[in-house]
């Protein structure tokens, strides 16, 4: 993908829908959190649909100076670090 081909409102639909997944994942973590296959699926799904949507605005925000992808990056970086809290959850047996 490059800059000059991609229109930044499909990258700001883009990353919006991988916010979406992600949201949806840290809802069901916490929901059925004591499930481990769903909470590993869930865990899987959110973050990694997390990093997507906070890397793609945040690149492309930088190279096309749109204010949309910056919000985007910054709220997608806040449920990353939702993520970052459940691994360190997993991690240290919390």
């Amino acid at each position: 993908m490059k800059i000059e081909t991609t229109k930044p409102v499909d990258v700001f639909r883009f990353a919006v829908e991988c916010f979406a997944v992600s949201f949806v994942g840290a809802a069901v973590y916490l929901v059925f959190s004591q499930i481990p296959d769903v909470r590993a699926v869930a865990s899987a799904c959110g973050f990694g649909a997390s990093l997507l949507a906070s890397g793609v605005s945040f690149w492309f925000a930088l190279r096309s100076k749109e204010s949309k992808l910056f919000a985007m990056a910054l709220l997608s970086v806040c449920l990353l670090g939702f993520w970052c809290w459940v691994l360190y959850k997993v991690v240290h047996g919390i």
